[in-house]
């Protein structure tokens, strides 16, 4: 037990508001609740003394595993007021080699995602958490935008007809883009280009094409009013990738570079 020096008295705490947080008398230990400000207090004998703690909120990231086991059926807009209509969802792609689909590679790797991300301290919010659930592009961005999220990451895996084709890369609205660039296109390449270090260095993968895409046809991202970013972790198509990325191993070092990218 903690014991103030030159007195026997033994310390005890105290908070001025314990609606914006709480601390254990005994051993000090501090919990804030909610967004505030409180004075804290250690006590021991005659001696006090006060410090003022500023408790800040949680920040939200929503996540978004890409594809589903049950597909979203028909068209929608491709950007808010477009005419230009666009399939709500596809069936995602499926690794070559592995045979895994997509959208159980994004479901594992978001999952693992979030429990690293509130070990961190924020608040996650999924826009699916199995393979039934069938969610359009445009609904799965309004679960991000009324979490009110500071960040929204879309978690895809590429695939195209070439099997020597490999490495990462971010898909973001940018300034341009007709629907959220003006608001959201500095913030998007912002987090775009801070994921992309962090997975890179996480995991030594390649990067295609410089790594940050700069994209309008995304409804995904067309539709988040929130900061947004959607990356392709690799290819399926590749026979290095796809089976590095169904490891424990190399996914814990994708989940490390995209959580040190958020911080």
């Amino acid at each position: 037990k903690a014991v103030a020096t030159g007195t026997d008295s033994e310390i005890t705490y105290s908070v001025s508001n314990t609606n914006v947080a709480t601390i254990n008398k005994i051993s000090g230990k501090f919990k804030g609740k909610k967004a505030g400000k409180v004075n804290v207090t250690a006590k021991a004998g005659s001696l006090s003394v006060t410090v003022a703690v500023t408790v800040k909120a949680k920040k939200i990231i929503c996540l978004n595993p890409g594809h589903s086991g049950s597909v979203a059926k028909g068209p929608e807009p491709i950007g808010p007021g477009s005419k230009t209509m666009k399939a709500k969802d596809n069936s995602g792609t499926v690794g070559n080699y592995t045979h895994v689909p997509e959208y159980k590679l994004t479901l594992t790797v978001a999952k693992k995602l979030r429990t690293t991300l509130i070990s961190r301290g924020y608040k996650v919010v999924m826009t699916r958490n199995d393979n039934k659930k069938a969610i359009s592009c445009v609904e799965r961005a309004k679960v991000a935008n009324n979490a009110k999220a500071n960040a929204y990451l879309r978690i895809h895996a590429d695939s195209v007809g070439s099997s020597a084709v490999r490495g990462m890369s971010m898909h973001y609205a940018s300034t341009g883009n007709p629907y959220v660039g003006k608001e959201y296109g500095a913030a998007n390449k912002k987090l775009s280009k801070a994921i992309k270090k962090g997975f890179v260095k996480a995991t030594g993968s390649k990067v295609r094409g410089g790594g940050l895409n700069a994209r309008n046809d995304l409804t995904g991202n067309n539709w988040a009013y929130v900061p947004t970013t959607l990356i392709e972790m690799g290819f399926m198509s590749n026979p290095t990738e796809d089976k590095l990325m169904q490891t424990a191993a190399y996914q814990k070092k994708m989940v490390k570079g995209m959580a040190d990218g958020f911080d």
